[in-house]
């Protein structure tokens, strides 16, 4: 008898946090491989790290491969969940410090804002605190963009910030 692991224990299970779980577009609903990095997003927030499966969409609770990669394609085959999104697209290139360095202040139950210098910004804090179980350093552009953060290995986590209120600059 073993004890289940803590979710995001290991990096696949971290990336599969992201992974949406009712989403009506079905592509979000798995982990993405393309043979050297494995990637989950539910439009919300995006993890990613390396991994070495083969290409594909695994289940992200089983990770048993579903279904293979048709991203070359100009259509998919009836059945199949549809194409993973471009994610590279949305990862943000920015200088990143330390969490340390970003102030984190919870403002209501579902809302933390976030200060880095002159920038504040609001996220929902389940999503932040998952991306910290593998990540060390975070980056702010500005109020209305994605917070980047980053980890050891090459994860990469991408949150997108809550509408809440006014997003200012002091």
């Amino acid at each position: 008898f073993m004890p289940k692991s803590p979710k995001g224990k290991t990096a696949e299970a971290w990336v599969a946090m992201a992974a949406a779980k009712k989403d009506v577009r079905k592509y979000l609903r798995f982990v993405h491989s393309n043979g050297f990095e494995i990637v989950a997003t539910d439009g919300h927030r995006l993890h990613l790290a390396p991994g070495f499966l083969p290409r594909g969409l695994y289940d992200p609770v089983t990770y048993v491969k579903l279904w293979d990669l048709y991203e070359d394609c100009e259509s998919v085959p009836e059945g199949h969940p549809g194409k993973f999104p471009d994610y590279r697209r949305i990862v943000p290139v920015r200088d990143t410090v330390p969490l340390t360095e970003i102030e984190s202040q919870v403002v209501e139950k579902q809302t933390v804002r976030l200060t880095q210098g002159e920038i504040v910004a609001y996220f929902i804090p389940e999503y932040i605190e998952a991306a910290k179980l593998f990540c060390t350093r975070g980056g702010l552009e500005d109020p209305s963009r994605s917070m980047l953060l980053e980890g050891d290995a090459g994860r990469i986590a991408v949150v997108s910030p809550q509408r809440y209120g006014k997003a200012v600059t002091k």
